[in-house]
């Protein structure tokens, strides 16, 4: 045997040749055992011990002069005169709900688009302009692959369809 199977057939001779105590079993020997009451609670005290051992060592240690320095500088600092609140203008936040409400001069959707949407072609420089939208009732039946979808009335007018076959919205 070769490969993988030649080594796992070597580890399992190994641990039985060691004679594994207390059903130990594993590549390394140190076996995987379940500790006893006494065990457990020697454990915990030496855990506790270190607990209380590093806590007494952070309590008596020397506060680092630049980390006192930024302490000082952010807790010391006075408060803001007008602290930014929820109304308060953001560009930000006005920007990513303004390029939120952009879309493209066409899509395929057949959700309308929402208030506010506007036109990225040429509601881009007109604030006015972009927010008139335009879908087919329903798809033409001459092949024009006019489907459900919306078009900006500006970039895309309807022209080619009769006023009964489109649903138009203002946003």
């Amino acid at each position: 045997m070769t490969g993988w199977r030649a080594r796992l057939a070597a580890i399992r001779e190994s641990d039985t040749d060691a004679g594994c105590a207390n059903g130990a079993f594993g590549a390394n020997g140190i076996g995987m055992e379940a500790p006893n009451g006494a065990e457990v609670a020697e454990r915990a005290a030496f855990y506790a011990l270190r607990q209380a051992e590093a806590a007494g060592v952070l309590a008596q240690r020397e506060p680092d002069p630049i980390e006192a320095a930024e302490r000082a500088m952010v807790f010391g600092a006075e408060a803001a005169p007008q602290p930014w609140q929820p109304g308060d203008p953001d560009p930000m936040r006005d920007g990513l709900l303004l390029s939120a409400l952009m879309r493209p001069p066409a899509w395929a959707s057949e959700t309308p688009p929402p208030p506010g949407a506007w036109c990225s072609c040429c509601g881009r420089h007109n604030p006015e302009a972009g927010g008139r939208w335009w879908s087919a009732l329903r798809p033409r039946s001459d092949g024009t692959g006019i489907g459900p979808g919306w078009c900006c009335r500006t970039c895309h007018p309807p022209d080619h369809l009769l006023k009964s076959e489109v649903r138009e919205v203002l946003t």
